[in-house]
């Protein structure tokens, strides 16, 4: 400060400043001007649309919000009330399930159990060699060994050291430096001390084989998943992936519908999810973000007013964004937009705030939120380094992305992204978000 007191520009632009403050109080058209100022910020302070003393989140009520919020709040709540009987029986059947105790891992191994028995009938009937082999007793003796001790496994996987180390690494990393995973390793032996030990809480074999075989749904399950895999093993024509393929969509259908934060990770990990989308699901990937969109919209009506694990809150920008939205229609229609080229339009500018939404608005807690950090910073970190590699080892671009002037650029970076200004976006959040966690105290 001392430097810009001593120049004589900075004392010039002040003297200038000061000068124009002073004629304006003095003179009829400033005083005029900064009454209006005053009358429009005290009137703008004071409403409900315009004024920043209502202007944090809260959750959604019968009164109290703009008109146009109004609208969405109450049948929102009124639906939400008519729900609620059938929301408390579908909580407790749940949690009463024998999915949700983790019996579905039984289902998963009598499916690779047959599977593998399966694909051995294959192998020799077409040939044995020794990588076919090695698949074969992988699937056999897992599959075996989690329809045997599904529910023991459960219990010791999570007082396991695997599952608690994992666990103090991600924590210690959004917790910033040492002894944040110090904290976060004593909260996990807390935990696991705090919870009965695998051979307390877990019935013995005989014991689980017996409620399994009182439970209907889950005899079912099993079956099925015994007939798919065993049809996708000695099938030919089909192969086991994509037995393998739906029974993976199927259960992770299941997870989400008990825990929809799983989709937290996802995000979280979005661009190595759309590139491995894109390369395994042949003509559907192209469509699989909008899939995913869908389906994270329905699960957030699920989990709002079904699962009651979360409520709809109003965020500063709703009314702004239900505004632009309708401008946006609007704008397309009275100038007759093109059907594609205004849809486009509208999902590069409302696509991501939609993703917004639904993040901030997603049931969730501070674990969820730590997880889903170190995973977005995992990605970020595979991302810059594929993009490093690509540029030592000089992989070949298409030429239009250089500019006729900068002949002497070899290669630009692009990462799975395939874009080298959507990597560089990409890795501009990692970085704002890993520095902010570098600097917090």
């Amino acid at each position: 400060m001392n430097v810009l007191d001593s120049s004589l520009a900075y004392r010039f632009a002040a003297w200038v400043v000061n000068g124009f403050m002073v004629s304006g109080r003095d003179s009829f058209a400033g005083r005029f001007l900064i009454a209006f100022a005053q009358g429009i910020s005290r009137a703008c302070a004071g409403s409900v649309s315009l004024g920043l003393r209502r202007a944090g989140a809260r959750p959604l009520t019968r009164s109290g919000h703009p008109v146009v919020l109004l609208v969405i709040a109450r049948p929102y709540l009124w639906l939400r009330g008519v729900l609620a009987p059938v929301a408390a029986y579908g909580r407790l059947r749940v949690r009463e399930s024998r999915f949700a105790r983790g019996n579905w891992l039984v289902v998963v191994g009598a499916g690779a159990f047959a599977l593998g028995c399966g694909r051995l009938s294959a192998v020799f009937r077409e040939g044995v060699t020794a990588g076919r082999v090695v698949v074969v007793v992988i699937l056999v003796a897992g599959g075996a060994l989690l329809a045997v001790s599904a529910p023991r496994l459960v219990s010791a996987l999570k007082s396991s050291l695997l599952v608690r180390g994992t666990r103090r690494l991600a924590v210690g990393v959004v917790q910033g430096g040492p002894k944040g995973a110090l904290a976060a390793g004593g909260q996990a032996a807390d935990g696991g001390r705090g919870t009965t030990s695998a051979g307390e809480s877990v019935p013995r074999t005989a014991a689980a084989a017996r409620r399994i075989s009182r439970d209907p749904l889950l005899l079912a399950s099993i079956g099925l998943a015994l007939a798919a895999g065993l049809a996708g093993g000695i099938s030919t024509s089909v192969g086991p992936a994509p037995i393998v393929a739906v029974g993976a969509v199927i259960i992770l259908a299941a997870l989400v519908l008990h825990r929809p934060e799983v989709f937290f990770l996802v995000g979280a990990a979005f661009p190595w999810v759309d590139w491995a989308a894109r390369h395994s699901l042949g003509g559907l990937g192209a469509a699989w973000d909008d899939a995913f969109l869908l389906l994270s919209i329905a699960l957030l009506v699920w989990a709002v007013l079904f699962l009651r694990r979360a409520e709809l809150w109003t965020v500063p920008v709703l009314l702004p964004l239900i505004l632009a939205f309708v401008a946006a229609i609007g704008s397309v229609v009275v100038n007759r937009v093109p059907g594609n080229v205004g849809i486009f339009a509208l999902r590069v500018l409302f696509q991501p705030i939609l993703f917004y939404l639904l993040g901030f608005l997603f049931p969730k807690n501070k674990r969820w939120i730590q997880w889903a950090v170190s995973l977005f910073i995992v990605a970020s970190v595979a991302m810059a380094l594929h993009g490093l590699y690509q540029y030592v080892t000089h992989a070949p671009m298409p030429a239009s992305w250089i500019d006729v002037h900068e002949g002497d650029i070899s290669t630009r970076a692009y990462s799975i992204v395939e874009n080298p200004n959507g990597l560089g976006a990409f890795l501009l959040l990692g970085t704002l978000l890993t520095l902010s966690l570098a600097l917090r105290s």
